[in-house]
């Protein structure tokens, strides 16, 4: 069972409420003909100082929990792009609960790579064909450039983890490089090894690595 919690003592979602709820539900159902996913709380609550660019965001702190942030509800898009945002969100981060139980988010920057990467494949699911929204380098002829740079940190601890994933402009890795570069090594792999996002949700980074010729990484 996948239970879904809308937080709102407030009484400021009352317009947004059952077009958020319904939305969620009809999520969920879409993402359990894709994945098996059982045994989760999605918490969705209000977070006004969220990020200023996305109505929607997310956390899959472990395999049985996922808090989902409604941001920024002053906007006068907010409607408009939760009904964008919202299912891609959950999907994402109901992937990441599946990570949790095997193999785990990652402790190794080429481990949350792969996680993050999973996670956004499967969000395509929900997207119609259109790239999510990190999994796109802003300099995109810098991706080969910069996954030369990953790979000699592809086995560090996760001190270098907020380099790659928040940006580090001393470094000149640009922000969310590491979701652009995972994206691009799951799509690599989900290719070549035939099977799905929703279907590889326990793939190792071993695998993805050696089933792309990555050995030496």
């Amino acid at each position: 069972m996948v239970n879904i919690h809308l937080f709102d003592a407030s009484g400021r979602l009352n317009h947004y409420k059952d077009d958020i709820l319904a939305l969620s539900h009809q999520t969920v159902t879409k993402v359990q003909t894709l994945m098996p996913v059982k045994n989760v709380d999605i918490m969705l609550c209000i977070n006004q100082t969220g990020a200023t660019n996305h109505s929607i965001s997310g956390f899959a702190p472990s395999n049985d929990v996922v808090i989902i942030y409604l941001n920024q509800l002053q906007r006068p898009d907010f409607e408009n792009n939760v009904k964008l945002q919202l299912p891609s969100i959950i999907a994402h981060e109901l992937h990441h609960t599946m990570r949790w139980v095997k193999p785990g988010y990652g402790q190794t920057l080429v481990e949350t790579f792969i996680t993050e990467g999973l996670a956004q494949a499967f969000e395509l699911d929900f997207l119609e064909n259109s790239l999510p929204v990190f999994a796109k380098l802003t300099e995109p002829e810098r991706l080969s450039e910069l996954m030369d740079l990953a790979r000699s940190e592809f086995h560090h601890n996760l001190s270098v983890y907020v380099d790659w994933f928040a940006g580090n402009q001393k470094r000149h890795i640009p922000q969310s490089a590491g979701y652009a570069l995972g994206f691009d090594l799951v799509q690599r792999y989900l290719e070549k090894a035939n099977i799905t996002a929703g279907l590889a949700y326990a793939v190792d980074a071993k695998t993805v690595l050696e089933t792309l010729g990555e050995t030496h990484a």
